[in-house]
């Protein structure tokens, strides 16, 4: 499977591997430094991943660290829900993790 980020105007879309869906895509608006990361991002007031009735969870955090490789340089990263306050891609790593040690 190829993970290729794909321009489409000022935006890339990234498919980084399944987390929340099979299907989640994040999106990078560069001129902005903001990261869109829908379902598959979690607040960091969440503590859990939340439903995990479509979600892959074994390939949550490859996918996951597959973003933060390919955006670096994101300053503003915003969740599916909650707030966009702290470090959400980290945080959601660290959950993705901890759901795999079970």
């Amino acid at each position: 499977m190829a993970f290729v980020p794909q321009r489409l105007g000022g935006v890339e879309l990234f498919y980084p591997g399944p987390t929340h869906t099979i299907d989640n895509i994040v999106a990078w608006i560069p001129d902005d430094g903001g990261l869109f990361g829908g379902c598959m991002l979690k607040s960091t007031t969440e503590d859990d991943l939340g439903n995990l009735g479509d979600a892959v969870v074994a390939a949550w955090p490859a996918s996951g660290r597959r973003v933060a490789h390919h955006y670096p340089a994101a300053r503003h990263i915003i969740p599916g829900h909650g707030t966009a306050t702290g470090k959400a891609l980290s945080h959601t790593i660290a959950l993705a993790d901890a759901a795999n040690r079970g």
